[in-house]
């Protein structure tokens, strides 16, 4: 009986050995098959990261020009305040100095422009939200910080701009067109227009608040998109008043009673994203 056994052994052995033997061939194809797919895995992680760097270099590019045009912005906001303070301490009529001031205006809108054109590259780079990578979390977070970033030079920009009507307030207390783009100035920066300017002292800087949270916290949940797709939405150029629109306001005879005095609202610090 053990005989038997040890017969049966020896003859599974054999069988087995003579299926390996009859396909060599078996052994070499799930080698080729291994090398296949660590090339096809190395490649596509290659391209991966040259997809990578590509990005990186666009947004640096885009980042740069941002802050360049800021900075040109800016200088020219400088200039053009520096004529406007020349005009209303030689006493000029408005209408002497109107293109001056659409000029400065323009400029004051301009900064709005910049900061949507940010945006809606953000949106282009990150448009199918649901299927953002886990590995990608760290770029978006990066690009959400960098959109941050862009709001708070904006931010500064606008009080520069905001607080150049203060310094011409201060001189010339009765200029009641000064005061409207002042009032007005300061709802472009919070980025929300209401008629009522109590309400729109603290709603909008309520708001500007908001906007700013939302970008510092933003996670891959279409929840948090969405809330800033909409408040980015509000911000429009032309919530800065024309000229016309301005001459309009002043010539109401309530506008004194209705004016309130407008203050630039304070951003607390806040913890930017740990990259």
């Amino acid at each position: 009986m053990g005989q038997k056994s040890s017969k049966t052994s020896r003859k599974s052995k054999n069988a087995s050995q003579v299926n390996k033997d009859a396909c060599p061939e078996s052994s070499a194809a799930d080698g080729y098959e291994n090398e296949s797919f660590d090339r096809m895995l190395y490649e596509q992680n290659s391209r991966y990261a040259k997809e990578l760097e590509i990005v990186k270099a666009e947004r640096k590019r885009k980042q740069e020009r941002f802050e360049a045009e800021l900075r040109k912005m800016k200088e020219e906001s400088r200039k053009r305040i520096e004529i406007l303070l020349k005009c209303i301490m030689a006493r000029h009529r408005f209408e002497e100095q109107e293109q001056n001031w659409k000029d400065w205006i323009l400029g004051c809108r301009q900064n709005i422009v910049l900061l949507l054109r940010r945006w809606m590259d953000f949106v282009e780079e990150h448009e199918d939200w649901p299927r953002i990578e886990k590995t990608d979390h760290q770029e978006f977070l990066r690009e959400s910080s960098y959109l941050s970033g862009c709001t708070m030079i904006t931010y500064n920009a606008m009080q520069y701009d905001f607080e150049f009507l203060e310094e011409i307030q201060e001189k010339f207390p009765g200029a009641s067109f000064v005061k409207v783009l002042k009032v007005r100035g300061f709802t472009f920066l919070v980025l929300f227009l209401t008629a009522n300017f109590q309400k729109c002292l603290v709603d909008c800087g309520q708001l500007l608040l908001d906007i700013y949270s939302t970008i510092q916290s933003l996670k891959l949940e279409k929840s948090k998109i969405e809330l800033l797709r909409n408040q980015f939405g509000k911000l429009k150029p032309d919530l800065i008043y024309s000229t016309s629109q301005l001459r309009k306001i002043s010539m109401d005879p309530d506008f004194e009673k209705n004016y309130e005095i407008a203050k630039f609202p304070n951003i607390p610090q806040t913890t930017p994203h740990e990259l």
